[in-house]
């Protein structure tokens, strides 16, 4: 199962759909603190976290996986609008598997990118 969390619903439900279109099960959520909650009670495959969510960002959310035991080793892809060098090289450093920014790739391109980080 692969978790999109991302607090614009108008992002979050299409990549689900594209997700689910490849065969993967995709659940959306909306905020950081919701995803930690869901994630203790049904571990995902994959997450593909935004940065830029009001109460808790997609940096604080990872960062507290890499310091959960049962959650330290999930793998993460950031998908962002964020083109911060400085948020990029933090997600790196904290253990995101990918940086992809939002409207910079083709629909094809994330695809293989996704699929790249967990295969089917």
């Amino acid at each position: 199962m692969i978790l999109v969390v991302d607090d614009n619903l108008d992002a979050c439900k299409p990549l689900c759909r594209l997700l689910e279109m490849d065969g993967y099960e995709a659940e959306c959520i909306l905020s950081g603190r919701e995803a930690l909650h869901s994630m203790h009670a049904r571990k995902p495959d994959l997450l593909i976290l935004d940065i830029m969510m009001p109460g808790m960002s997609g940096l604080e959310v990872l960062e507290t996986l890499r310091h959960d035991p049962d959650l330290k080793d999930l793998p993460v892809v950031m998908y962002t609008a964020d083109v911060s060098e400085r948020d990029r090289e933090q997600a790196i450093q904290l253990g995101a598997r990918d940086y992809l920014i939002k409207g910079q790739l083709s629909w094809q391109e994330l695809r293989e990118r996704i699929h790249y980080n967990y295969p089917a």
